[in-house]
This record gives structure tokens, sequence and C-alpha cells, in this order.
């Protein structure tokens, strides 16, 4: 400790006057740092930046996370020679940080799969699971679940608008009997009756002068889809298209409707020879699909697209985990209680 001491690559200001708490950190630090020295066989002719890196990060690891200390250096000395430099082949063509980010862009969005599918389907959870901003809101911040693409594209004010012009098309919103009583019907602008479904939608621009427009309704769980929503769904698309504002030319439209279930004459129309199971439109004069999905099939459409990862990061996600991450992410639209982590016993 003397010679990183000399070598400045040290942690830690001796004349810094230390608490109690600050003692007994740079102890396990000083033990730590040791240990690691020792198992490093090529820390000693590593240059100065590095030595002075690691302490850094060991320490930092120490104050901010002690939990996670020995898990990281345990996984870290652990490593076969292979796995090391394959590691230190991705650092010369990325970040540590990055690599991370990656794996827990993974992690989350399983563990957001397993935490809709328990607010959608359990029935302890789904009947909890009712307010019309939640899930709605959710969704909004989650759009990766219907298309890639859009995750990071914005909620238009003025796209609004135009949805709620055409909203006639889908029929009038009646109040929702639930088990714990009726709830009010929402109203639009103006104190008129709306619908019972959720919507909201999101615009990019892929190219110079040409926008996509991906519009979601989000059907509630009692309501099965049959022939009346479909076509309540093409005529609203139809209409919202059309739309003087747009240019059929340099816009596209996609509308998916989801709901827990569909009847026998929209399982048969959306599984159609020629066309991806679930579309049921796709006019080319005014370049509109319309999708009509159940929960189930988004959410093992998208289990799939992970599947590979999955393997890779031999990530289990958990009721708890799931849990986890509504709070963390989403806690100011969850229910309470909208999932329950599983008892420990």
């Amino acid at each position: 400790m003397d010679e990183w001491k000399k070598e400045q690559i040290y942690p830690y200001d001796e004349n810094t006057h230390l608490q109690p708490a600050d003692v007994i950190e740079r102890q396990v630090f000083d033990i730590l740092a040791v240990n690691v020295q020792s198992y490093l066989k090529n820390f000693n002719s590593a240059d100065k930046t590095t030595k002075k890196f690691t302490f850094k990060l060991l320490s930092q690891a120490i104050k901010e996370n002690p939990a996670s200390v020995q898990k990281i250096i345990t996984e870290v000395l652990e490593l076969k020679k292979k796995e090391q430099d394959d590691l230190a082949e991705l650092l010369e063509r990325t970040t540590l940080s990055s690599i991370i980010s990656a794996s827990k862009i993974v992690t989350d969005r399983l563990n957001f799969l397993n935490a809709l599918d328990n607010c959608v389907h359990d029935i302890e959870t789904k009947r909890t699971f009712l307010e019309r901003d939640q899930l709605h809101k959710i969704l909004e911040k989650e759009t990766w679940i219907f298309r890639e693409d859009f995750l990071l594209a914005g909620s238009e004010d003025w796209l609004e608008e135009v949805l709620q012009k055409h909203i006639k098309h889908l029929g009038k919103r009646e109040a929702e009997t639930t088990e714990y009583g009726v709830l009010e019907p929402v109203l639009l602008p103006g104190g008129k009756r709306g619908r019972v479904d959720l919507m909201f939608a999101k615009s990019r621009q892929p190219s110079e002068g040409y926008t996509e427009y991906l519009v979601i309704e989000l059907k509630r769980p009692s309501q099965k889809v049959d022939m009346d929503v479909i076509s309540q769904v093409e005529k609203y698309a139809m209409a919202v298209s059309a739309d003087e504002r747009f240019d059929h030319a340099k816009s596209k439209w996609t509308f998916i409707a989801v709901s827990n279930s569909m009847d026998q004459f929209a399982a048969r129309k959306t599984n159609q020879r020629g066309r991806e199971k679930g579309k049921v439109m796709d006019d080319a004069d005014i370049n509109v699909e319309v999708w009509v999905m159940t929960w189930a099939e988004v959410i093992n459409a998208a289990r799939a697209r992970l599947s590979f990862f999955k393997k890779q990061l031999k990530y289990e996600a958990s009721r708890e985990t799931a849990y986890g991450y509504l709070e963390r992410t989403h806690k100011e639209y969850i229910p309470k209680p909208a999932i329950k982590p599983a008892a420990k016993v």
C-alpha cells in the first residue's frame, strides 16, 4: 500500500479526517485490493492509469453498493482465459458501461413481459388493474412491445386531436361494471360520452418528408374482439388516415387493436392465407394497415424476439423481479397491489 501511495494510485486522501464508517470502508478496500493484486497476475505490470482506474472502480463499488462487490470480483476473477480475451476484445470496440446497459435493457424487458402478463391475465391482479390511465401510461413508455422502431417516437398532441375528431366511428362508451361496482364513463371534451377503450398514438420520420404513425387501441379485458369491433377499427383507421391533414403518398398508418380474447369470427379473420397472422386490413391506396391481436400473442411475440438474448444471458425473470421492475420504473401507475411478489420461504 505504501507503494500504491507513492505511485498515486491509492484512491483515498490520507489527509482527510475520517469518520468511523470511513475507517471501516478503507480497511475493507485495503483487504480487497491486496487480494485483487494477488489474483490478477498482470496487475503489477499494468500501466499506472489502469491500476488507478481499477482501484477507483473498486473503491466506488465499496462505497455505493458494497453488497455487489463480492459478486463482481468473484465473477471477474472466475472468467476463463477465452472469456477474458473476449471481454478485452469487446472493450476495444465499446465500453463496459455500454455492455452492462445493453444487458440491463434485455433483463428489464423480460421482467416487463412477466409483469404485463400478470396484469392482464392473472385473476388476482387483473381486477386491480382497471384504472384508465394506468395501463395506458405504462405502455406509452414500453412501445417496443408492439413495434421496436417506435420506442423512441413521441406522442403528439395534434395527432391526438385528429384521433378525437374521428372517434365517432368507434361507437359510444358505456360504463363498465365490475365486481367492485360501476365505473363512471369517461367523457370527451364538451361532456359527451366517449368510448371505453384506451388509445395512444406515436409518430416518427424514417426519412425526410415521410411519416409513419402507430395507433394502439387497448380494448377492456371483458370485451372480446368480434366482427363489430373489427369493422369499427377499420372504419376508424380509414377515416383518420383520410383526414385532410395527411398526404397518403407521404404517410403510413399502422393501427393495432388489442384485447384479452377474440370470438371465432375474429380468430378466422386474423388468420388468412397470404397475410401475416393478425393483419385484417392492408390498404395500398391510403397506406393503412390494421392489426388485431390478443395480449397473449403480443407478449409471446415479444418473448420470441428476446429468446436468443435470454439464452445467452441465462436470465430467468420471476414474479418478484417483475414486480421490482414495475415498482422501479412505473411506480406512479401501479394499483396497489398490482403484482404481489412471491412470498419468501
